[in-house]
């Protein structure tokens, strides 16, 4: 079931949260060096979401970026405060666009590649959140 979230039976904004989006992919399969926050660690925290949540809350607040993710009666919203953050920052913006996303669709688009031996996270960008492989894999299959 999707939560119901800010956008409302409207598909998540894609556009609008790359290329932000795009570097969070990147971090959560630490393909870029994420040892100052540990954003890897909320993909490791799934399923368990209220895990997931405090690790990139916790993101968040090392970055500086006021935006909280908080449980709500519908699934996931997200709480905005002040801003003392350099919103300038590319990591700060792709964790940010993940929260984002979160909030919008619930963690159901952040997934492990189910090819055989892979796992890579990947954060699916279909409509239907349909994918179930990484980029590589989705790459490798289509050509």
């Amino acid at each position: 079931m999707r939560p119901a979230g800010f956008l409302g039976g409207v598909g998540p904004p894609f556009r609008m949260l790359d290329p932000g989006l795009d570097l969070a992919e990147h971090l959560l399969a630490g393909e870029v060096p994420d040892r100052e926050i540990g954003l890897s660690q909320v993909v490791a925290a799934l399923p368990d979401e209220d895990a997931a949540a405090v690790h990139l809350n916790d993101s968040l607040e090392i970055l500086g970026v006021r935006p909280r993710l908080r449980r709500s009666e519908n699934g996931w919203r997200l709480a905005i405060g002040e801003a003392s953050a350099d919103f300038s920052s590319e990591l700060a913006e792709a964790v940010t666009m993940l929260a984002v996303l979160v909030a919008a669709t619930g963690w159901q688009r952040i997934g492990r590649c189910g090819h055989h031996n892979c796992g890579r996270p990947f954060i699916d960008r279909t409509m239907g959140a349909t994918t179930r492989s990484c980029p590589y894999h989705r790459r490798k299959t289509s050509g």
